[in-house]
């Protein structure tokens, strides 16, 4: 696994390589509706990118949701994306 990646907030300039890592790694399912949506919501998703030499090569999305009846709010991981060129990199245990 590369020590060299680089942990960021997207930006609005990320949006189309963030989608086209979700092509690639994603070919038969259509997530890009889903991940469109959370990159539109602002603060209420928490959206950053795995940056290795000056390409994303990872999208992870936080959206933060309010448990009904309660004044909790917690955090749901999804979608995730690693770029497929990257698959298989972390040690098995």
């Amino acid at each position: 696994m590369s020590s060299n990646i680089e942990i960021r907030k997207s930006q609005p300039g990320d949006t189309a390589e963030i989608e086209r890592l979700y092509i690639d790694a994603f070919p038969d399912d259509d997530l890009l509706p889903l991940v469109k949506e959370l990159l539109y919501l602002g603060q209420d998703a928490i959206s950053l990118v795995g940056v290795l030499d000056s390409a994303i090569v990872g999208h992870a999305c936080f959206t933060i949701c309010r448990i009904e009846e309660s004044s909790h709010e917690v955090a749901l991981l999804g979608p995730l994306v690693v770029a497929p060129a990257l698959h298989g990199q972390g040690e098995a245990r």
